[in-house]
């Protein structure tokens, strides 16, 4: 019986260190300088275009055929560089950030602390500053302004941020599935439910 493998290079699907192993054997093979590599099998910057243009844009970045066995590779240092440059990522409700050409963040993070059960409304919107949690509670939101710097290296996407309440100081592997970007640990592990890339500064 024949075994037909094929790969999904950029669409919903699992990330692990397989995706970055198949990385790091490929810059391998392009010598030192890996300023330029790409791992994005195909157009990333008709991706990025099509990310942009909303409702998904053609299919987001789009897909290849699906099959049992499904990869996505982690993007190059270079990669990283090119989709998130003056743009935006942010996560509704929890976080953006915006990635100045110079190397710096700025943003806002979004703190949910406890709130008076009258102050959540009987139905709730998406654009709720108070929002009513599966533990039956009452929380409302405050959005924290937050500064940094950012930087692309070792196929990793790096922040050094903080906010009034916080801090995150990590490395990241970066995927594109479909129009979300994924961050990812070197176990595989997501951070969170993947954050839209946004065009330009969007932080408010």
């Amino acid at each position: 019986m024949k075994k037909i493998s094929r790969k999904l290079w950029y669409g919903l699907a699992g990330t692990g260190a397989a995706g970055v192993l198949g990385i790091a054997s490929a810059i391998a093979g392009q010598g030192k300088d890996d300023s330029q590599f790409s791992a994005f099998p195909g157009d990333l910057d008709k991706a990025i275009s099509n990310i942009f243009a909303g409702e998904g844009g053609e299919g987001g970045a789009g897909l290849s055929p699906m099959w049992p066995t499904l990869t996505v590779p982690a993007l190059s240092t270079a990669d990283i560089k090119k989709v998130v440059t003056g743009n935006t990522l942010r996560t509704d409700h929890h976080v953006a950030w915006h990635f100045l050409p110079d190397g710096r963040i700025e943003g806002s993070f979004v703190e949910w602390q406890n709130a008076r059960a009258e102050q959540c409304p009987a139905k709730e919107l998406s654009t709720d500053a108070v929002h009513r949690g599966t533990d039956g509670k009452c929380y409302a939101s405050t959005n924290l302004a937050s500064k940094g710097t950012w930087s692309s290296k070792d196929n990793q996407l790096c922040v050094n941020v903080t906010w009034s309440s916080g801090s995150k100081n990590d490395c990241r592997y970066v995927a594109i599935l479909l129009e979300d970007i994924a961050l990812f640990d070197s176990r595989g592990k997501i951070d969170g439910k993947g954050m839209k890339l946004l065009k330009g500064k969007s932080i408010e």
